[in-house]
């Protein structure tokens, strides 16, 4: 949605560097993820392209996306991928088997299920991309009736039905380790869920709020980066006491701490190698280093960054600079 608007907090961040992106990669082979079949990402609304935080880490991807809008599904479908194993499929996905309508709208991306908010939209300049175009009528399935062997993450985004897609997931979201899902703190689809609704229903399936990754502002004005916060992307994750107590076997752990590792929770990828057996080969192996190292260039960059708020007084006033997520 960022098109409309300012996004304040980039998905890739500031430490998207290729040097963190070496890291990563680095730390994808330590974990020998090409051997467990690779890191299952589940992408729910998958028009665009690979989520740029996974990129890097393409060829570990066991990637399934859904995409019910053809033009966009044609478009991903005539793209390359150097993912393990790549697959699109033309399923909406839903709280349970039926139908609802599809807006098509004419910015492709933000196509709904739900209705634009015209009395919300227009008061911004480029509304223009949720005209509708046309109106589908399509089945949904949920995701639990596709029988998926592996969902490691699930990354959704489908402009106000993530909801409903979370809650045709219950059973999948029981061997899940997180979250990315894009959630609206005013309804810009009428009737929507917003961030409220997510984050409880997330709770209830042992998910618990990390951080937004991104926050997006709307302005009256092109050129007034201080406009209202409207939107964002949440991360959701399951914490170490609760994965590591469960005994994971060693496939399970190697896609946590990947999960972990990809949204540089370095933390918690410390405290859940911390909780593995004395003699695990992941205690004494190169993945320990490599987070360490991690870690230590995520603090060190920490220092740099509050100094140059010191410095500047702060930065753009009206909201505090994010960096790491």
């Amino acid at each position: 949605m960022s098109e409309l608007g300012y996004m304040l907090l980039d998905r890739a961040s500031p430490l998207g560097s290729e040097g963190d992106s070496k890291l990563l990669r680095a730390s994808f082979d330590a974990l020998d993820l090409k051997q467990h079949g690779g890191l299952a990402l589940v992408d729910i609304g998958a028009a665009g392209d690979l989520p740029p935080r996974f990129k890097p880490v393409e060829p570990w991807l066991a990637y399934i996306g859904f995409e019910p809008d053809e033009r966009s599904r044609t478009e991903l479908l005539a793209k390359s991928s150097d993912c393990l194993s790549y697959t699109i499929h033309e399923h909406a996905i839903g709280a349970a088997h039926g139908s609802v309508d599809l807006h098509l709208l004419e910015g492709a991306v933000f196509s709904s299920t739900f209705e634009p908010d015209r009395a919300v939209l227009d008061r911004y300049p480029g509304s223009d991309k949720f005209d509708i175009v046309a109106k589908v009528t399509m089945d949904t399935v949920p995701l639990d009736s596709l029988g998926l062997q592996h969902c490691d993450f699930i990354k959704a985004d489908i402009q106000g039905g993530e909801l409903a897609a979370l809650v045709g997931a219950s059973e999948t979201l029981a061997r899940c380790f997180g979250l990315e899902v894009e959630v609206e703190f005013t309804q810009l689809y009428k009737d929507q869920p917003l961030f409220g609704d997510v984050q409880a229903f997330a709770a209830q399936q042992g998910f618990e709020f990390v951080d937004f990754l991104t926050l997006g502002r709307w302005s009256r004005d092109r050129d007034d980066r201080l406009g209202q916060c409207l939107y964002g992307d949440a991360l959701f994750l399951r914490p170490p006491e609760q994965v590591m107590a469960n005994a994971p076997d060693e496939r399970n752990i190697a896609a946590y701490l990947a999960v972990l590792i990809t949204y540089r929770r370095y933390d918690l990828a410390q405290r859940a190698i911390g909780m593995l057996a004395d003699g695990h080969p992941l205690r004494r192996g190169p993945l320990i280093e490599l987070v360490d190292k991690a870690r230590g260039r995520q603090t060190r960059i920490a220092a740099l960054h509050r100094a140059a708020l010191r410095f500047t007084g702060g930065g753009t006033p009206g909201y505090r600079s994010h960096l790491f997520y």
